[in-house]
């Protein structure tokens, strides 16, 4: 179904003159496209020439997939506006910017955290699915070189007369004790600008949910900016603030002052050490970091209200009528104050990400717990930010945002969502500069190096892991110098260089064997050991096809399998089956594809799913054989089902 344009579709006819690509051409690449994405799509020659001479835009994912078709034949990224399809995207800035200012910074971050919130109460995909296709390896350009060019911010400080300004505006800062001030915050705070929290009241007062029109220009922009941190999150979900980022004066702690030795100047502070491990915990990430109010309110500061939010003129912005009239709110005097974080708000995030990392590596990242991380950060963590803070608190603030950014990333692909991944790495990185962590930033890339690589960008995936390295140079610890070298090992396979990864995996195994015990380690790297250096190992010789070292760096990893790291053990007994069959060993193939299965549906990752998909895939020559038409009925399930 496409939505009609005024007049034909010049520029796209142009470029697709300018790809030597025809209606037909172009109609089957879309189609094969979205196949790889899941997509059923039946496009054909007579669409084509509707988007070009009657103007009509697609709907859904169809405009990224028609950019990504011609952007793949012409050999470079292509814009929607070069193709005349700018409209079609809802969000097409958000996330992908890496600020030079800090404030600048906390916007960005924060309105990727709503963004993310309405693509989820949209349904089936939401914006991420209407994103679909639109991963660009070279959005990835302008923030590694600033990254690499200054690591660090040279403050990060927010007084409270900063930090008011933030959320306000300047205008909206000056008059904060009176009623309309007051009622900004609570507007601007929940959710951005009070056009915003009205466009959200129009769209949320209707009796049941928005149907799924995923894709369409006006159902997906309408819920990008109208998702907003307070009262969509107190909907159905009782505890959710709805005004985050402030509150009433007499609740406000100035604590968290910065010691001595605090970095001011741009020189890159000394790093931070490991974090203690938390207990063992139970609930998800979003309850652990939910400590964080109930602690202020057993501080007696009260928990931000959960109630209709106002804009500056003291106008409701929500109607209980459902008629679109806002009735009149009666005046606030209190006295509005930005929250003031302290070291304990802090911790809460990071034993989140703790909760989150575990959560990831156990059940995939598709998984209801993983899930609740977005939520995490835009009822907790976007509060904080938006907060005041010390330069020493908002270093550590900025730095457990940051892990939980990347982990959202970090979940987003490993269940498919490319875009949210990128969008998420971009924010995380951002953070990870203004909390003055360089091996953080360092991860960040390193994490951006894998999605690009798996992507098929292995030469880009060369350069940001290099970047990592090199960043970090007398900075890291060995441990993590190993891991960064690991990946950049991936990439020069990918990339089919067997002298650059062999010398990359040379490298990465001599960090690893100088490192100790006692060394300070950062806590997100708890996950690397030698069984993860020789799984990796196995997957760079898999790539240079050269299974007799697959078979013995794999026996290596699979040697102590856990139950901790339930997603790796099942990517490894894949990389195994494949060993096992191009070593000619078709039994011993079909007895590890049979456990990587299981593994597999166990878990709910979309790229799990698809290493069994290309372990069924090289096994079709094969398929007369009952061991592997058995091994196919067992995966059928796990193909069908949404990962």
């Amino acid at each position: 179904m496409s939505r009609e344009q005024r007049g034909p579709n010049e520029k796209l006819g142009t470029v697709l003159a300018l790809a030597g690509i025809s209606n037909a051409g172009l109609a089957r690449r879309v189609n094969d496209l979205g196949a790889q994405r899941g997509l059923t799509l039946r496009y054909d020659k007579t669409s084509v020439a509707r988007w070009v001479s009657k103007g009509m835009v697609p709907q859904g994912a169809a405009p990224h997939l028609i950019a990504a078709a011609i952007g793949a034949k012409l050999g470079r990224p292509v814009p929607l506006h070069e193709i005349g399809l700018a409209d079609a995207d809802p969000a097409p800035e958000v996330g992908l910017a890496f600020p030079r200012d800090v404030a600048e910074a906390v916007r960005s971050a924060t309105e990727l955290y709503r963004l993310d919130l309405a693509g989820r109460r949209a349904g089936s995909g939401g914006i991420w699915q209407s994103l679909a296709g639109s991963f660009s390896v070279s959005a990835y350009a302008t923030p590694a070189s600033r990254w690499l060019i200054s690591p660090a911010d040279p403050s990060v400080e927010r007084d409270a007369n900063a930090a008011r300004a933030a959320v306000l505006g300047p205008q909206g800062a000056e008059g904060a004790h009176t009623g309309a001030g007051a009622h900004g915050a609570a507007g601007a705070a929940a959710g951005g600008t009070d056009t915003e929290a009205t466009a959200e009241s129009a769209t949320t007062s209707s009796t049941g949910p928005a149907a799924d029109t995923a894709g369409t220009t006006d159902s997906a922009g309408s819920a990008g900016s109208a998702g907003s941190a307070g009262a969509s999150g107190a909907r159905g979900r009782p505890g959710v603030p709805a005004a985050t980022g402030t509150r009433p004066a007499a609740g406000a702690q100035a604590t968290g002052r910065p010691g001595p030795g605090t970095p001011r100047a741009t020189s890159i502070p000394a790093q931070p050490g490991p974090q203690n491990a938390s207990a063992s915990r139970t609930a998800p990430p979003a309850a652990s970091a939910r400590a964080v109010r109930s602690d202020r309110a057993a501080k007696g500061a009260p928990a931000p209200s959960a109630g209709p939010r106002h804009n500056g003129a003291g106008t409701s912005a929500t109607t209980g009528t459902g008629t679109g009239t806002a009735p009149v709110a009666p005046p606030v005097t209190s006295d509005i104050s930005p929250l003031r974080v302290g070291h304990s708000d802090v911790a809460k995030l990071r034993e989140a990400a703790q909760d989150a990392r575990r959560w990831d590596s156990k059940y995939g990242g598709g998984d209801w717990r993983s899930s609740m991380v977005p939520e995490c950060l835009r009822v907790d963590a976007a509060p904080l930010l938006l907060g005041s803070y010390s330069d020493e608190v908002g270093r550590a603030l900025f730095g457990a945002a940051a892990e939980l950014t990347r982990l959202a990333g970090w979940m987003a692909f490993d269940t498919g969502q490319q875009e949210a991944a990128q969008r998420y790495y971009i924010q995380a990185l951002r953070l990870a500069r203004a909390a003055a962590d360089v091996p953080l930033g360092g991860y960040v890339l390193a994490s951006m190096s894998l999605q690009a690589t798996y992507r098929g960008f292995a030469d880009e995936g060369v350069d940001l892991a290099q970047a990592a390295v090199e960043r970090n140079r007398g900075l890291a610890t060995a441990r993590t110098m190993s891991f960064f070298r690991l990946v950049e090992a991936r990439a020069h396979a990918k990339a089919n260089d067997a002298p650059a990864a062999g010398a990359a995996l040379k490298a990465a195994e001599g960090w690893l064997e100088r490192s100790r015990d006692g060394d300070a380690d950062p806590s997100w790297l708890g996950f690397y050991s030698y069984d993860r250096f020789a799984a990796d190992a196995a997957e760079c010789h898999l790539d240079l096809k050269a299974p007799r070292q697959v078979r013995r760096f794999t026996e290596q990893a699979l040697s102590r399998p856990t139950e901790e790291f339930v997603r790796s053990h099942g990517l490894r007994l894949v990389v195994s089956a494949v060993a096992e069959l191009e070593s000619g060993n078709l039994d011993a193939a079909c007895a590890a594809g049979t456990r990587a299965v299981e593994v597999a549906g166990r878990i709910s990752s979309a790229r799990t799913t698809e290493y069994v998909r290309d372990l069924l895939h090289r096994l079709e020559p094969y398929g007369h054989e009952p061991r592997v038409a058995e091994l196919r009925e067992r995966a059928r399930p796990l193909l069908v089902a949404p990962a």
